[in-house]
């Protein structure tokens, strides 16, 4: 395959000449050393950019064509006085070795060729002598010692200089000829380097010379352009070759050199001063515009053969068309040589929107359509062109994405020209088509008898059939083109591309193809700002699904493409007449409506939403009514099915007021949405609107200004109600270690609840793969139980209904140890309601670690009973009404209480003392003996806050129930416990028996009635002034008999030890007159069994005595003495140290061989006193020390068997 015209460079010439037949014998070992390499050339041109003047550069390799000489090879004159050349060096090869012939034939010879060759400027030339080997002349074989004289004879005869001549002397040794050898070619490079920057100075003084002619009269800019072209040319082009009266090639320096980018400078230049000149002086040189030729709208642009070009333009008779095609097609050329296809691209999008603007303002001449015709041809002729080369190289990933780009956007103007020539005939239309200056396309010309010469574009215009198989094939370049641009991070271009592609399908009623397209691009035009672009767009687009919809009924997404199309039109209705966009608000309801999937558009500029005021009625019953301000910019009324407003309270809970059938007009509309009172007590903020036309959503986020405008839902009794406590249950020595819950859900239902809690203090509850869930009625019996998981601080809640109760108990540890006893809990519930609704219900709940009441248990045995004492302690807080308070033991005996316990008030701090008796076993059987005793204390109380609450909403109850407000409880319940109920202290209400509920304020209670009828309003206060009047004065009795609170209930358990043997002991005075300070006063101390649970063989115990005796008070003397199955004595002296009232010593027994609380001893005779009188007159005392006496005298302790 041969290359193309523009990969074509010639090689400079050099010519030989010979006295003999020489160059045959060295043609192959000089042609075997080509090319020539690392030539270095300093360029001399004061103008050159691409290498500064005086900077060196290397010629790596530079091959040469070696042709016979001849005076037809040397230049002639060219115009502006340049001679213009296509051989650079010339050589002249003497065989010659004999002197006379040299003289006779060989000196006139070379004589006539160096008067040739050197009266030529910029021409080298060099005489070689050769001798040795093979070489032979007319004087037959050489004589190598008169070689040297010959060379001498030459130098002398011509005057040379050794940089002329050379002698080159070839042997058989490889050696040595190539020493020769690389000497002649040195030579060569010299010559050929010298005589390329002779002529490149010397087009360069020309050159400037004739520039500076410009602006004076006669200066021709076709002369211009053959100087300036020679210099390029004959400095950096490549060859023309013949032209006109030019027979020979002229070969190009800087071409030759490889040096293009010099040269495409230079071009460059060419084409500013044409275009410098056009502006002032118009064009007389050109003969005419040009274009009309046969094939001008399709010819192979990159063949600058295809015409004489250089001989029309020597002649003034080229054409503007032709020599802007010439000049393009050299700079291409250039430039393809320089191996950059991508800048190929980007002159050629230039040259055809330059070259476009004069083709139309020279329409009138040229053939119709010829200007679609010629840019289509030329942007896929370079096309292909570049894509071949692009093939060839190896680029970078940047420079790659680079020449997509550019090979895209001369794809898009081939295309262009497709749809112009598609619209020219009618066959395809497309809305958007535009001139490069703005306007419409024009009418094309009328029939001037001239027709394009595109033989793909005139088989394509024969008829719409034609036209699309072109269009057709186009489609996958224009997806080629799609794909550069989107590679290369340019989307807009992709957008058009895609955009004229569906208008193609659009034109071809192929609308589900032309929407698939639309589809991905309809609405990214305006991100650009093409406003204009993307509603022509998206108006195609709708009636695409418009027709869809009404052909293809299965085709699901035509009605949303369809409402999203519109939904883009109507709000740009400038763009549009009023009647058009009309048809479009009408066409959006209808599509809306028909819609199977819905579509949201948060903060749509259609509508715009604040609050207008909010309506909070005092009634139970009452609806939130809160009114809205829509303003709608459309043209026409707009129907929405549903307006909704959320509103949000803390730990997502919410209310939703909606209203429905809603029409709103253009401009502002007012809407009231309403709903019931939410159950979740909190503080509601409007957050959200959605405003629905079928399943076309607008969701609108209000202004915080709005915001602020929220209601407050306070708890009723309707209310669901979560607790968190100690258990009502407590065990003596126990500590707390459980918390129990309760959700009590009144008027709501729980399905699928999930209750999260999250601790706020120190305390934390551990993963329980079990917890027992007992959903109990309002009577308290048991609905249903469920074991459920609680871990990561959530579990799962059985489904209860209204008026149940949930209860569970979760074991808790504290994270560490501390002194704080109340700790704080959150509870998060989510449910479901009924309607499928999810509800959330929340509650931060303070609990305390310190039960109601602290209580402690003692216990006295008897052999006919026991004697129970139990101390109650109300803890710290408000004080608690004790209703009751009963005892139960396990066993057979009977639990009286010795005193009868009536109601009291429990104060905190303030202890409360319950005595009981418990009877003795029937049986002292050793084998039914019980080792211990269960009590179970139940308290049965209200605090006395409750009280005070449940009696003021009984009153409050009845007052409105006679006047008829009873809708109105819960706001009036809601305003005594912010107003009323935190003025009574509960104290001093308990110590007097009274309360007072002082004066009623009406200025507190009329703001909050705002919202309601001037009547309603006046019955409401009246009301309330009757409640303030029956609760003057009223006692604290009173409250307790109205208020039918059911009680709370607090269990006491403990255990206590039943003792096999019950003794007393006791320490008895014998009688004697006078009792005196150091007298000997006689006692016995017995041990009495009372209780004998002991089996039969055990018959004696042995017990030990124990005198807690002040010797300060008493000196004691005695011994033991055994006993056996009967009242043990022991008899001792004591002899007192005081006067007065003498409380008698303690005694404490303790029988050995039994557990402690098997034993039950009681000292009966505590606290029993002498009378001891003084001594008349002094005496001393003495206590005998023998070894029995001391023993009985020590510290006091007698052991009896």
């Amino acid at each position: 395959m041969s290359p193309p015209n523009w990969a074509v460079i010639n090689n400079p010439v050099v010519t030989y000449a010979e006295d003999t037949a020489i160059w045959s014998s060295l043609a192959s070992d000089f042609n075997s050393r080509l090319p020539l390499r690392q030539l270095p050339w300093q360029n001399p041109l004061r103008s050159g950019r691409a290498t500064a003047p005086g900077m060196q550069r290397i010629i790596p390799t530079l091959d040469i064509q070696m042709r016979p000489f001849s005076p037809d090879l040397l230049p002639r004159l060219a115009p502006g006085g340049l001679h213009q050349n296509s051989v650079f060096m010339h050589i002249f090869f003497v065989g010659c070795e004999d002197i006379e012939y040299y003289k006779n034939n060989v000196r006139r010879q070379l004589q006539e060729w160096i008067n040739a060759v050197s009266s030529k400027k910029g021409q080298e030339w060099l005489v070689v002598h050769l001798t040795g080997g093979d070489s032979r002349g007319r004087a037959g074989l050489f004589n190598i010692g008169a070689a040297s004289t010959v060379l001498d004879k030459i130098r002398s005869d011509f005057n040379l200089k050794k940089d002329r001549s050379m002698q080159f002397r070839i042997t058989n040794n490889e050696i040595k000829d190539a020493e020769f050898w690389n000497e002649l070619l040195d030579r060569i490079k010299e010559g050929l380097v010298s005589a390329i920057t002779q002529q490149a100075a010397q087009l360069e003084d020309d050159t400037r010379r004739f520039e500076q002619q410009r602006l004076m009269p006669g200066w021709n800019y076709c002369q211009y352009f053959i100087l300036k072209q020679a210099r390029e040319l004959i400095g950096s082009s490549g060859t023309l070759g013949l032209h006109s009266d030019l027979q020979e090639t002229l070969a190009f320096t800087y071409e030759l050199v490889r040096f293009f980018d010099e040269a495409l400078l230079h071009y460059d230049e060419l084409e500013a001063t044409f275009f410098q000149t056009l502006v002032e002086q118009g064009a007389p040189w050109f003969h005419k515009f040009g274009g009309v030729e046969p094939g001008d709208d399709c010819s192979d642009v990159l063949n600058s053969d295809r015409k004489p070009y250089r001989s029309m333009i020597i002649q003034n008779t080229i054409t503007i068309f032709d020599f802007r095609e010439y000049l393009f097609s050299r700079q291409c050329r250039l430039i393809f040589l320089l191996g950059s296809p991508a800048d190929v691209c980007q002159r050629t999008k230039m040259f055809v929107v330059s070259l476009s603007k004069m083709l139309r303002e020279y329409s009138v001449s040229l053939a119709p359509h010829f200007r679609e015709s010629w840019s289509y041809s030329l942007c896929m002729r370079i096309v292909r062109e570049c894509d071949a080369v692009f093939r060839m190289l190896s680029m970078p990933t940047s420079a790659m994405q680079v020449y997509e780009a550019l090979r895209a956007e001369l794809l898009q103007i081939a295309r262009i020209q497709l749809d112009r020539l598609g619209t020219a005939k009618k066959i395809c239309s497309n809305p958007l088509y535009l001139e490069g200056d703005g306007t419409a396309p024009e009418t094309p010309a009328a029939e001037n008898g001239r027709t394009i010469s595109n033989p793909e574009l005139v088989q394509a215009l024969s008829s719409p059939e034609t036209f699309g198989i072109l269009y057709q094939a186009s489609i996958h370049v224009t997806n080629l083109a799609v794909r550069g641009f989107e590679a290369c991070a340019r989307p807009r271009s992709a957008l058009a591309l895609q955009s004229d592609l569906a208008f193609w399908h659009f034109s071809q009623e192929d609308y589900e193809k032309a929407a698939e397209i639309w589809e991905r691009v309809a609405f990214r035009h305006s991100e650009s700002g093409w406003h204009h672009i993307e509603t022509v767009i998206v108006e195609c687009l709708a009636r695409c699904y418009r027709e869809l919809r009404r052909c293809l009924c299965e085709h699901l997404d035509a009605c949303r493409t369809l409402v999203e199309s519109c939904l883009y039109l109507v709000s740009h209705p400038k763009l549009m007449d009023a009647q058009k966009a009309e048809q479009l608000v009408d066409e959006l309801n209808g599509a809306a409506i028909a819609m199977a999937e819905p579509i949201s558009r948060h903060m749509s500029d259609l509508f715009g939403v604040s609050i207008a005021s909010v309506i909070n009625r005092a009634g139970d019953d009452d609806e939130i009514v809160i009114e809205l301000n829509i303003r709608s910019v459309l043209v026409k009324d707009f129907n929405m099915t549903r307006v909704l407003l959320t509103l949000t309270a803390g730990d997502g809970k919410e209310m939703i007021c909606e209203c429905h059938n809603v029409v709103l007009h253009t401009g502002k509309n007012l809407a009231r949405v309403s709903c019931k009172k939410s159950t979740i007590p909190g503080n509601y903020s409007p957050s959200t609107v959605t405003m629905e036309s079928g399943n076309l959503h607008f969701y609108y986020d209000l202004h915080p200004f709005d915001r602020k405008k929220g209601v407050r839902i306070n708890e009723t009794a309707a209310s669901l109600k979560m607790t968190a406590s100690l258990p009502r249950t407590i065990v003596q020595g126990e500590s707390a270690s459980t918390i129990a819950f309760e959700i009590l859900t009144r008027s709501n239902s729980v399905k699928s609840g999930v209750l999260s809690i999250s601790t706020l203090t120190n305390i934390a509850f551990a993963h329980q793969s079990a917890v027992r869930c007992t959903v109990s009625s309002a009577g308290g019996d048991v609905v249903s139980t469920k074991d459920v998981s609680f871990g990561g601080g959530k579990m799962q809640l059985p489904d209860a209904g209204p008026n149940e109760r949930i209860s569970f108990a979760l074991p808790f540890s504290l994270a560490q140890d501390t002194r704080n006893t109340d700790h704080k809990l959150k509870l998060l519930l989510s449910c479901a309601t009924d309607d499928g609704r999810k509800r959330l219900h929340s509650s931060i709940l303070r609990v305390s670690l310190v039960p109601t009441f602290a209580i402690d248990s003692s216990m006295i045995h008897e052999h006919d009973g026991s004697l129970i004492q139990i101390g109650m302690r109300c803890k710290e807080g408000a004080p608690m009404r004790v209703l009751a308070a009963t005892l139960a033991a396990t066993g057979e005996p009977d639990v009286k209480p010795i005193e009868t316990i009536g109601q009291q008030i429990a104060f905190p701090g303030t202890p409360i003392s319950l005595l009981f008796q418990l009877g003795a076993a029937a049986s002292h059987d050793v084998e039914t003996y019980t080792p211990t005793c269960s009590l179970t204390l139940t308290v049965s109380y209200v605090p006395v806050n409750d009280e005070i609450e449940a009696f003021v909403q009984a009153r409050l109850e009845a007052v409105l129930a006679k006047q008829g407000l009873s809708r109105f409880t819960g706001f009036f319940f809601n305003f005594l416990a912010r107003t009323l109920l935190p003025q009574i202290d509960a104290f001093e209400s308990s110590a007097f028996g009274a309360l007072d509920f002082g004066k009623f304020d009406a200025a507190a209670l009329e703001p909050l009635l705002s919202d309601e009828e001037p009547a309603t309003r006046g019955k409401l206060v009246a009301a309330a002034a009757a409640l303030w009047e029956e609760l003057a004065g009223v006692s604290l009795d009173t409250v307790t008999a109205e208020s039918k609170l059911a009680p709370l209930k607090l269990v006491f358990t403990a255990t206590h030890a039943v003792p096999r043997v019950i003794a007393h002991t006791c320490i008895r005075v014998e009688s004697l007159s006078d009792r005196t300070v150091g007298s000997a006063i006689p006692c016995t101390i017995l041990v009495t069994p009372l209780t004998w649970i002991l089996p039969a063989k055990q018959d004696q115990l042995e017990v030990e005595l124990e005198l807690d005796i002040n010797f300060a008070v008493f000196a004691i003397a005695g011994k033991k003495r055994g006993i056996r199955d009967k009242p043990a004595e022991l008899r001792v002296l004591l002899c007192p140290l005081q006067a007065g009232q003498i409380l008698l010593p303690r005694v404490q027994a303790t029988v050995l061989g039994l557990p402690a609380d098997a034993v039950s001893v009681q000292n009966v005779s505590t606290g029993a006193q002498i009378s001891v009188l003084p001594r008349r007159q002094s005496a001393k005392i003495f206590v005998s020390e023998t070894p029995d006496a001391l023993k009985a005298v020590l510290p006091g302790r007698i052991v009896m068997v």
